[in-house]
């Protein structure tokens, strides 16, 4: 009897999607407290950065692509980030002596649809026998893994995200510094699976 290996509908074809890349341009010195615990000051100049998305419970920001240098901002659980659209979290909200304030807007394109064989792999049973002490055979059946073809239907699903995200003073409507950065990436989504064979 053949038993099928679980095929995920949704195949994520991009690594670490949720790392946003891009720019922080500061044009006011910000203190922020490092995940380590660490007040610091940055300097107002042009940073290498990239902010990732914890759980949709937090943003972390990182500098230069160091581990010394990353912030993060928690992110209250009834005021979520938006896929499109604005944000504003105050300094008390994400637990950092200043204010963000944002958007985010997301595009979401889909290939025309792909049909076709693909490999896959499934476990079957197969009898093995070994002689015993007295020469007769012991036979055992155990699983395999083998390596089959089936029938799927899919498309490809590429989403696009643009981030701007502006840091500002606790209280004060005047910007310090803003992050920029965007990402790409792409699902393949299973509409149709026969078995494996």
């Amino acid at each position: 009897m053949k038993m099928l290996l679980g095929l995920s509908a949704l195949l994520l074809l991009t690594v670490g999607c949720n790392k946003i890349e891009g720019t922080l341009n500061l044009t006011e010195a910000v203190k922020l407290k490092s995940t380590k615990g660490v007040v610091r000051t940055i300097k107002p100049q042009s940073y290498s950065a990239d902010i990732k998305l914890k759980s949709k419970k937090s943003i972390t920001l990182r500098l230069e692509n160091d581990s010394d240098e990353k912030y993060e901002f928690k992110i209250p659980s009834n005021k979520p980030i938006p896929n499109n659209g604005d944000f504003a979290f105050s300094a008390n909200e994400v637990g950092q002596p200043v204010d963000l304030t944002g958007s985010v807007k997301t595009s979401v394109t889909r290939s025309d649809t792909v049909t076709g064989w693909e490999s896959c792999q499934y476990q079957d049973w197969q009898t093995v026998c070994n002689s015993g002490p007295d020469g007769r055979p012991i036979c055992t059946t155990v699983p395999v893994t083998r390596t089959g073809q089936q029938f799927v239907r899919y498309y490809i699903e590429t989403i696009e995200k643009d981030v701007l995200m502006t840091i500002k003073a606790q209280g004060s409507e005047v910007s310090s510094g803003d992050f920029v950065g965007d990402i790409a990436y792409s699902n393949k989504v299973y509409t149709e699976q026969w078995g494996c064979r």
